[in-house]
């Protein structure tokens, strides 16, 4: 077994699944190339502005509220 890859079964046994720790072998040549060969598209992760996760950090506080969809522009 490597450390960062996990080898995960079906329920009759058969291996069905891999999972490879990114951070360890994200930035692997010979992984990138390997995925790119198979047709295999890894998406960048979303980069947030500032302000939307100030308001990821309001929602976590309660601070929201509910808007009628039919008024929504008259908030």
């Amino acid at each position: 077994m490597i450390q960062g890859i996990t080898i995960e079964k079906a329920n009759r046994g058969k291996p069905r699944f891999v999972k490879i720790d990114l951070d360890k072998y994200g930035n692997s040549k010979t992984l990138n190339l390997f995925f790119k060969e198979n047709g295999v598209e890894v998406e960048k992760p979303v980069k947030w502005t500032k302000k939307m996760l100030e308001s990821f950090k309001q929602a976590e506080n309660g601070e929201i509220y509910e808007v009628d969809i039919n008024n929504f522009w008259d908030v």
